[in-house]
């Protein structure tokens, strides 16, 4: 609700602001990334989308923590190479990989039926499959298993297979670096 002895459009505050970080010698701290955006594709509820959004803002948080880069050199792809190298090859962050990422809603998929999961790819794929209401009532509940999740899939991604390590293993590793 808006002050009434301010005048709605006073900039005031805003240069003072400006002149005061000015005058203690503030500086930026580098070039800000922009804020972290899912690329969502087809049909999908707005609880959906809503939830995706706010665990897609903490894994790319996350992902720009050098701790949590570090798990990627404890995976390995098919071929026997760190994710951290595929990663590498790609010439893109963590963050920057995981918004090149489709996601999609996948509860009509094969995956999705078995009540334990939340979301699903298949090693090399750019296309994430959320099981639709249980991964946004997980996201709304759970913010950083969430996240830890969308990471785990962007693991599968950089051509992470499971079992060995199993889906588990995947994530409670990624949680205990990722915090």
């Amino acid at each position: 609700m808006a002050s009434a002895s301010r005048p709605r459009n006073s900039r005031l505050p805003v240069a003072v602001l400006v002149v005061v970080a000015g005058s203690l010698g503030v500086a930026p701290a580098g070039p800000v990334a922009p804020p972290a955006q899912a690329r969502l594709v087809g049909p999908v509820s707005l609880f959906l989308t809503r939830s995706l959004q706010i665990a897609f803002e903490n894994a790319a948080r996350k992902l720009s923590d050098e701790g949590c880069m570090n798990a990627l050199a404890e995976f390995s792809d098919s071929q026997g190479r760190s994710l951290a190298e595929v990663l590498a090859a790609t010439g893109q962050t963590g963050r920057e990989y995981l918004s090149q990422l489709f996601f999609f809603d996948g509860t009509a998929t094969r995956p999705c039926q078995n009540n334990a999961s939340l979301a699903w790819t298949s090693p090399g794929s750019r296309a994430i499959f959320l099981c639709g209401q249980r991964f946004a009532q997980i996201a709304r509940r759970d913010p950083d298993l969430a996240s830890f999740i969308l990471i785990h899939e962007e693991f599968h991604s950089l051509g992470l297979g499971e079992n060995p390590p199993s889906s588990a293993e995947i994530t409670f590793r990624i949680a205990s670096r990722c915090r």
